[in-house]
C-alpha cells in the first residue's frame, strides 16, 4: 500500500552503535490517501505488525530497492503470516506522488 505523506523533514537520532535507541511509546493516530484514494489510519492496522518505508517515486537508486525488497518479503511470508504484517510505503513527495503516480508504482 503507498499513501501521500504531508508532513515536514524527519530529524535523524544520532546513536552510537552499541546504543540502543529510546523507547518512545505508540505513534499517534494519523490519516492518510491510499494509491486508490482511500483514507487509511494507523488505527486501521490494528493487530498487525507494521512495516513503513518513505519513499518517492522519482527516486532512481534506493526507493525502487527498498520497494522490491519489502515485496520480496511479504511474499516469502505468505499466507500463514503475512496477512499479520502491513508493508506500507509512505511518500516523502505528495506533489508529485499523485495517487495515480502511486498506483502506477505499485
Amino acid at each position: 500500500m503507498l499513501l501521500a505523506l504531508m508532513a515536514g523533514p524527519a530529524q535523524a537520532h544520532d546513536a552510537q552503535h552499541d546504543e540502543r535507541l529510546p523507547a518512545i511509546g505508540p505513534a499517534p493516530d494519523f490519516t492518510l490517501t491510499s494509491q486508490d484514494r482511500e483514507r487509511v489510519s494507523l488505527h486501521d492496522f490494528r493487530g498487525k505488525v507494521i512495516a513503513i518505508a518513505f519513499i518517492y517515486t522519482h527516486c532512481a537508486d534506493v526507493c525502487p530497492m527498498l520497494t522490491a525488497q519489502m515485496a520480496s518479503v511479504q511474499e516469502k511470508l505468505g499466507s500463514a503470516f503475512g496477512p499479520k504484517i502491513a508493508f506500507i510505503s509512505i511518500t516523502v513527495d505528495p506533489e508529485r506522488d499523485t495517487s495515480d503516480v502511486l498506483k502506477e508504482y505499485a
